[in-house]
């Protein structure tokens, strides 16, 4: 019979080691950050980061996502991107407004209007690109203000959605 090359752990080295093991599952459970314990909140509206990097609000059944203005420069027309979803069950009209400026948007019921795919315009915009113009949203008896950014042409992927001024 052959002696093993390495000789058995003692039964308190074993204990040992499964204590070590379960602190680094329990240590690694607890940075993650992921869903283990089920039903946690989702992140609310003002800390998702979206990836135009635009405003996200919520008002009654209505969600707004990546909403930005594009403007050539302060007091030209600037023009809303981003999308609005409706999660209800009937369909809702929703308000974009600026201090002097409104758009409203028709959304049937449990669908979304991608704001890019129309000319949805403000008239002037008050603020230079690089800061931000407060918008209220409002839909269904509830409004809440969003702080959105004007963007203008520099960046290629908003150049095309410049208004006409």
């Amino acid at each position: 019979m052959t002696t093993p090359p390495y000789p058995s752990p003692s039964p308190k080295t074993r204990l040992r080691r499964a204590a070590a093991a379960l602190m680094a599952a329990t240590a690694l459970a607890s940075m993650s950050g992921c869903a283990m314990t089920g039903g946690e909140e989702p992140l609310p509206p003002e800390e998702l980061e979206a990836i135009a990097l635009g405003a996200n609000g919520e008002a009654g059944d209505v969600a707004a996502r990546s909403i930005v203005i594009v403007a050539a420069d302060e007091g030209e027309p600037g023009r809303l991107l981003g999308t609005v979803f409706n999660r209800g069950d009937d369909a809702v009209e929703v308000e974009l407004s600026d201090a002097d400026d409104s758009v409203l948007v028709e959304i049937p019921a449990g669908d979304l209007v991608a704001l890019e795919e129309q000319e949805f315009l403000m008239q002037t915009v008050e603020q230079i690109p690089g800061s931000y113009v407060e918008i209220t949203l409002a839909a269904g008896g509830e409004e809440v203000t969003l702080q959105v950014p004007v963007r203008d042409g520099s960046l290629e992927a908003y150049a095309p959605y410049l208004p006409e001024g």
